[in-house]
């Protein structure tokens, strides 16, 4: 395949009228916090572009910049002040740009529905998003779990990167445009209506508007009853990458507490529905860390309607092996052998080199072990409850944080009525999507910005 190119100027734009752009090159560029010269007058009617994108997310950026290089007249709608709010949180303000995974079968794996990105990661995956941000003058490096982040460690470099993208390609951005309804007759849309009454013509619409995550930042779940409206089926939306909360107070009595590499299974009626390994922290209110983000989804899922059950009534549970390196008997060994070499200390000693002092010393309690007794006077019948402690500590998932900190939706426009090498809806003949709108959604580390990165590309490509 041709290895594309991408050549973004350091430029403004300045509107001073319906449609009238000044392009000033070669200026300092800071991102406006509203760009009223895009707002265009009731009485103005129907204005004609090539392309409308709704949503200046990560998706809906990628999406106006290349449909602009390709030669279309792009305007973006963003209901925000200025675009990539959410963005600018990606990676506690890092922004994890990609997961370095050079193998394609591999990193689609790693998505639910990823079957449906292997033509997008194919046409832009990682190295070629690395490659555009490098061209675009932001040089990345490698993390460990081959996350990929920009050197400066700046989220907002990555934003800016893109705003020059959309201003190299003369894009026209409206801010704190927010959609009222979409029009359709006959399988195609005649009109985008704003709120405030303007009315919006393109020969073809990107939609790009997010799911429900972060809702601060302006992903409301706007876009479901549009598509709903528009004869598309929605796949109910959830919280995923999300906290959870649990039953269990003494949980939350070790809040703070963290642990590296551990195995954590959800469990709903007897059954194994999701296994990750990774860190994994107490709260306040429950559980988090990246283990339990990554299983957040299933366990979300499971709970069906009824809070700490399934929809069948059974519970949800979290088992974690915190020794997942370790069988059972080799734990079983440590602890017999540390009872004797520190047989004169207190209790929690035994655990000593296993976990946490405070975490050895919950683990007692729950054992149900008395913390005044010495190492060598536990009995064999504690050590034994101790092992299945380290080995399936279980929690009761009662609940998420919700969409207010899930760092992505669940669910989305069916993509069975999107084609995947487009982005084209299949009922909707000039409709295209990108992003977190789809029903696709992948683990943290720089799996979901991917998505939408290829997905924009896909769509701006198509257009």
């Amino acid at each position: 395949m041709r290895r594309a190119r991408w050549h973004v100027r350091c430029c403004r734009l300045l509107s001073v009228g319906d449609n009238q752009i000044i392009h000033i090159p070669n200026s300092k560029f800071s991102p406006p916090r509203r760009d009223p010269a895009t707002s265009h007058s009731k009485e103005a009617g129907q204005i004609q572009f090539d392309l409308i994108v709704i949503g200046g997310g990560p998706a809906g950026l990628m999406a106006a910049g290349r449909a602009a290089e390709s030669g279309a007249r792009v305007f973006l709608l963003e209901k925000n002040f200025a675009a990539g709010r959410k963005l600018l949180m990606t990676g506690n303000g890092r922004c994890n740009v990609t997961q370095k995974e050079d193998n394609i079968r591999d990193l689609v794996k790693k998505y639910r529905n990823g079957a449906f990105l292997f033509s997008a990661f194919h046409a832009f995956g990682p190295r070629q998003v690395i490659e555009f941000f490098e061209e675009c003058g932001v040089r990345t490096k490698e993390e460990e779990l081959q996350r990929v982040f920009p050197v400066s460690d700046k989220a907002v470099d990555v934003l800016n990167a893109l705003l020059d993208y959309l201003k190299a390609g003369k894009v026209t951005i409206k801010y704190d445009a927010t959609v009222k309804r979409i029009e359709a007759k006959d399988g195609h849309i005649d009109t985008v209506v704003l709120s405030d009454g303007t009315k919006l013509a393109a020969k073809k619409i990107i939609l790009s508007v997010g799911g429900q995550s972060y809702p601060s930042t302006g992903s409301t779940g706007d876009g479901w009853k549009w598509l709903r409206d528009l004869g598309h089926n929605v796949i109910d939306p959830k919280p995923a990458l999300v906290p959870l909360k649990v039953k269990e107070e003494w949980a939350k009595e070790i809040k703070g507490v963290s642990l590296k590499d551990v195995e954590v299974k959800v469990i709903q009626n007897k059954k194994t529905i999701a296994k990750t390994t990774g860190d994994f922290i107490f709260t306040h209110f429950g559980v988090s860390g990246p283990a339990i983000l990554t299983v957040s989804r299933e366990a979300v899922a499971a709970l069906g309607m009824t809070e700490g059950h399934d929809s069948n009534g059974m519970s949800v549970r979290l088992q974690i092996d915190l020794l997942p390196e370790l069988s059972v008997e080799k734990v079983d060994g440590h602890l017999s052998a540390a009872s004797k070499e520190s047989a004169a200390k207190s209790a929690k000693h035994i655990l000593d080199g296993l976990t946490s002092a405070r975490l050895a010393e919950m683990l007692i309690k729950l054992a149900k072990i008395d913390p005044r007794k010495q190492c060598g006077q536990i009995m064999k019948a504690e050590r034994q409850m101790l092992v299945t402690l380290l080995k399936s500590l279980t929690l009761t998932v009662t609940g998420s944080l919700g969409f207010e900190v899930a760092m992505v939706t669940s669910g989305g426009v069916d993509i069975k009525e999107v084609d995947p090498k487009t982005m084209q809806s299949k009922l909707i003949d000039n409709l295209f999507f990108a992003g977190e709108v789809l029903d696709v959604d992948g683990p943290t580390g720089g799996y979901n910005l991917q998505m939408c990165w290829s997905t924009g590309f896909a769509a701006g490509s198509s257009v």
